[in-house]
């Protein structure tokens, strides 16, 4: 039996993502640094998620939408919003 090539492709980081949570920390005038305390992650992750460096695990982006004061139905707004929905 043929050994399968293990090497799986990347699918690059949602920008779309990125973008959102950036826009709503900014609208609520609110720091990366104090974001990423409230959200219990740290400055490094948000940064990295609002650069689209990385996607966040689930868990991550429900401590981020409690930091910002939001809910899931509120971040999925905003995603619709730049993704031109």
């Amino acid at each position: 039996m043929p050994i399968q090539d293990q090497t799986q492709t990347q699918t690059p980081p949602d920008r779309t993502l990125a973008s959102a949570l950036l826009c709503l920390r900014e609208a609520r005038d609110q720091s990366q640094e104090d974001l990423a305390h409230d959200a219990d992650v740290t400055s490094k992750t948000l940064g990295d998620i609002e650069r689209a460096q990385t996607d966040p695990r689930w868990t991550t982006v429900k401590k981020i939408t409690e930091g910002l004061g939001i809910s899931f139905r509120e971040l999925g707004e905003a995603l619709d919003e730049h993704l031109g929905a």
